[in-house]
Order: C-alpha cells, then structure tokens, then sequence
C-alpha cells in the first residue's frame, strides 16, 4: 500500500470519528494533563452553556468546590489507566447545577501514553426518579412488613379484622375501607375504617355485590368507578363523593372466603394502590387463619382437662404402650376413625416424643394434621392433641412463587444496593459486584424480595452503625451472594434456628428488635423454590454473613 493511501484512510478514519462525536446526544469533554480542555462537542455546549470557543484550552468552573476532593480522587483512578462512572453533579455557564453520571477513562496518544482524560456526562434525570422509585418502593414493602407482623402479633380474631381494615386505609391511602367475610350466598361487612361503626354487621346477596362480580371475572383483585357517585351497593353509600372502589379477594387454599374494600373520595387510584391491596388479601387470610386457630386453641386448653370430649382439637390418650385409651369426637371427625376402631390400638399417623416438635402428617384422605405430645404427670400415660392444618397447608402450597428463568443478578443488586443508600445515616453500605457477573437462573422479583430481606436484617442487627457489604461472586454452577454486617452477631446454636418459622435470637440486644420472626423463613422458602439455599455464618471480629446461592444460567437442572 502507497503511504499517501495510508494517510489518506487514516484521515477518513480520524474524519469518521469526528463526525461522531459532533453527533453524539452525550456531552463529551476531553481535558489534558493540565485540566484544560481539548474537546468540547456540541452536545456539551449545549449541556454547559459555554462554546466550544469559550472553553478550549482553558479550565472552565465546571466542579463545585465541595465536590473538588471527589474529582481529584477519580482523576488518579484515571490517571492510572483505570475507568470509572460515577454520579455527581457540575455547573453551567449560568451556575445552574446539574446531577450527572460521568463515565471518566483515559486518553491515549498514538503511543499508548496518557495525555488527559474524557468524560462522557448523561443527565440522571431518569436515574434519579429510578432511584426514588426503588427507594419509594422499598419504603412500601418495609411498611407492609411491619403492618404483616402486627396482624400476625393480634390473637383475637376481632382485632385482627380491625387491624386489616386500619392498614387498608394506611397502605393505599384509602378514605375508608372494610372487610367482608363471605357466608354462602351473603357478604357479610364484619370490620370498618373510616366509616360508621353502625355498618359493621350490614349484608348484601353475593351474586348481585362487587364481590361476586370480581369472583366471575377470575380475577383477584378490581376496580370500579361510579360517575355519578352512587354504586349499587348501598352498604358503602356512607362516604361522601365516593367516586372510586377497588377490591381483592382473600383465598384460603383454593376458595374465596372474603375480600378486602377500598373506597376513594378525594385521590386518583394507580396500579400501586392495587398491587398493595392484593398483597394484603393474601397477608389478611394468613392472619385470620393464625387468629382463628389460636382462638381455637386457648378455647381447647381451657376446658381439655375437664371435657376432652368438648374439644375442637383431637384428643387421645395413649397408654404406657403408644396403645390408645381415649378418643374424643373431634378425633373421629378429623380422622373419621370411631373411637370404638382405635381404641386399643396405636393411632393412625405418627405421634412425636412428648415434649418434641410438633409433627404435621397427611391423612389418606387428604387432610393434613399438627400433631403435639405432652406426658401426664403422675401417670404412666401421654396426651396427643392433634388439629386439622389443611387450610394452611393449601394456602402454603397455593402461592405461586417462582417464574424461573436468566435475569441480571448484576444489576437487580446494584438496584437493590441503591434503593438501601439513604435509609440510614449510621450505616455505610457497599457493593462489590463484579461486571463480568454471569446472570442467573431463577425469579428475579423473588430475589429481590430475598436481598431486600437480608439487608433489612442487615441494617436492624447493626443498631451502632457499620459497614454493610453485598458481595457476589461465580463459584462453579453456582453464584453467591453475600450480605455482611458488623452488628451483634447470632447467637451460638441459632445459626439454623433462625429460618425457622416465628424465631428470633432471644439472647442479649435481640429481644429489643419487633417482629416475629417470618422474615427469613420466606427467604429460605423463596430460594429453595429457585433450586437455591441460604445460610447464615459468624464473621470473625463480630457480625453476620448471609450467604445465597442460586444457580448460573445454563447451569439450572432441566425439569
């Protein structure tokens, strides 16, 4: 090839890239060893206010004073061959501030040598409302959490269908709300918030009321606006302008037993405050089913030494020889077995060691049984007490968790990360995610969920501040994700104890935190159901480790 060719390719390439940058929509800005600037395009005339004239061979006032030290520490990553993007702000020629993202690298001369550097700037308008969004997000979540365990914390029934209705109005911004229970072909409103209490009691027919409506669309969840401010069901007509009614059912195992209302008379209703509203349908069932079965049982212990026979649970009693003694009506309802089959016999499911765990077994007929053990003092003799779970256990089995698939894990941390930034001033919280991350195979809302969860114990073990740190790193099929605190730590033996359902650490400073302990039992359920696990470890010097695993994708087991 002729050197005047080369030349002459090598100015069209050098043409070519000219071109590109005079079109770039990113502000592009190259400076010298020297601060002064060798390259301004029009895109940063048009950010900054200054021509291209103005600014050439000179160090315009781009950076706040207060954000000199934060300039001069990514120059030297710069200057060292290193890229790096970061958010901050600069100023205009009018000394208006901007929020930018700066990707800064190095500029090279034709020998390889560093001569300056580029910044590349974006406006974060997007970034921020994403950011305040994630944030907003994680707000809502952490409330619904605290009004989930303070449903949960509620033993009597009453309470627990106020406390539904109060956190109706508290999460949705609703101007009032309630919750109807189901009976047959009736709707009967049995809690209220932000109405008159004479309406708690009232009823309407099923088939004709929002209610059966919503249940014939095979939808769980509805909104309906009335134009003129009036609705057929006259049971809520005592909300003036009511304008608006979104509602949701609350399912136990496979059938609606009840459905929560929201009314709106004075604010727009978005996707959030129906997403909101679904979630807690499902909590609110939860939270009945735990009311209603604790009634039960204080009803059962008060009267089962005096009326076995009267009680709700199942009750029999077992000779030195596991052979049974007695048997009590509620036994042959739950079991269908009569006394006068078992008696004399071993019962028919397995019965745990007195003072053990509760076992729960499966009857043949489908019906799912907790069973309990105690001794009888002063007797050679043991007392199971039995119960039907079955509505629980189809409620558990009923929720559809996982969509599981490839997703970013890369940046669902660095999201989650973000969103964590600003809610707390003792804590610093860093992220060390690599960004050759491979993705990975699972569901990405439910890891969300299982990284938001970790963090938040994170922050609420650490009550003196510290340093958080969400780490990931490939190891073979897998990838882990670790969440690091300097906080107090998990006592010795509760390292398992703590994925358990309704556990907490008792010991020391634990006790100061609420809660009931369901946290990081979902974590190990969700993470089980994406082929993953979770565990829990002390960190030398103080603190906890949480470690995820979850699957590479590609690496997920077919089937």
């Amino acid at each position: 090839m002729r050197p005047e060719a080369g030349v002459a390719g090598q100015d069209r390439v050098d043409a070519t890239a000219r071109a590109v940058i005079e079109c770039a929509a990113d502000a592009i800005v190259a400076f010298g060893a020297e601060r002064a600037v060798l390259l301004w395009n029009p895109a940063a005339e048009r950010m900054f206010g200054w021509r291209a004239a103005e600014v050439l061979g000179e160090e315009p006032p781009l950076i706040p004073e207060e954000l000199m030290a934060e300039h001069n520490a990514a120059l030297e990553r710069v200057r060292s061959g290193g890229q790096i993007s970061y958010i901050t702000r600069r100023a205009r020629k009018d000394g208006k501030l901007l929020d930018l993202r700066i990707d800064a690298s190095a500029l090279r001369d034709r020998s390889g040598e560093v001569i300056g550097w580029v910044n590349v700037c974006h406006r974060t308008g997007q970034d921020a409302a994403a950011r305040h969004h994630m944030a907003e997000r994680a707000q809502v979540v952490r409330k619904l959490g605290d009004v989930v365990a303070d449903m949960n914390a509620q033993r009597d029934l009453e309470a627990v269908l106020d406390r539904i209705a109060a956190s109706l109005c508290d999460l949705t911004g609703a101007d009032a709300g309630g919750f109807v229970l189901i009976e047959e072909d009736r709707v009967r409103l049995v809690s209220v918030e932000g109405l008159p209490a004479r309406l708690r009691g009232r009823t309407s027919d099923l088939p004709t009321s929002l209610v059966g409506q919503l249940m014939r669309s095979g939808r769980s969840v509805m909104m309906t606006t009335g134009d003129s401010g009036e609705f057929a069901e006259l049971i809520w007509s005592a909300l003036p302008g009511l304008h608006t009614i979104a509602l949701a059912l609350s399912h136990v195992g496979d059938r609606p037993y009840g459905a929560l209302y929201a009314l709106y008379s004075g604010r727009k209703v978005g996707h959030m405050e129906l997403e909101l509203l679904e979630l807690l349908a499902g909590h609110a069932g939860v939270a009945l089913t735990n009311a209603t079965a604790f009634e039960e049982l204080v009803r059962q212990r008060a009267h089962e030494r005096a009326v076995i026979d009267a009680s709700a649970d199942g009750i029999a009693v077992l000779d030195g020889a596991g052979l049974i003694l007695q048997w009590n009506p509620a036994a042959h309802k739950l079991t269908g077995m009569s006394a006068a089959e078992v008696t004399g016999k071993p019962p028919p499911f397995p019965v745990p060691e007195p003072g053990a765990p509760r076992v729960t077994h499966r009857l043949p007929t489908g019906r799912w049984l907790d069973v309990l053990c105690n001794e009888l003092n002063g007797k050679d003799e043991r007392v199971v007490d039995f119960r039907d779970v079955t509505a629980a256990k189809e409620l558990e089995e009923a929720k559809d968790l996982v969509r599981n698939g490839p997703f970013d894990l890369a940046a669902l941390l660095r999201g989650t990360v973000a969103a964590f930034l600003s809610l707390s001033d003792k804590h610093k919280l860093v992220a060390d995610i690599p960004a050759d991350l491979p993705p990975a195979h699972g569901d990405a809302m439910a890891t969300d969920i299982m990284v938001g969860q970790l963090l938040e114990n994170a922050f609420k073990y650490s009550p003196n501040g510290g340093t958080i740190t969400v780490a990931a790193r490939p190891a073979g099929d897998w990838i882990e994700v670790t969440v690091d605190d300097e906080g107090i730590g998990i006592a010795p033996g509760d390292h398992e104890r703590i994925f358990e359902r309704f556990v907490q650490g008792e010991t020391g400073d634990r006790r100061r935190f609420g809660g009931i302990g369901l946290g990081l039992y979902i974590v190990r359920q969700l993470a089980r159901a994406q082929d993953g696990e979770v565990a829990a470890s002390s960190r030398p010097g103080g603190g906890t480790r949480m470690s995820l695993q979850l699957r590479r994708a590609g690496a997920a087991p077919e089937g």
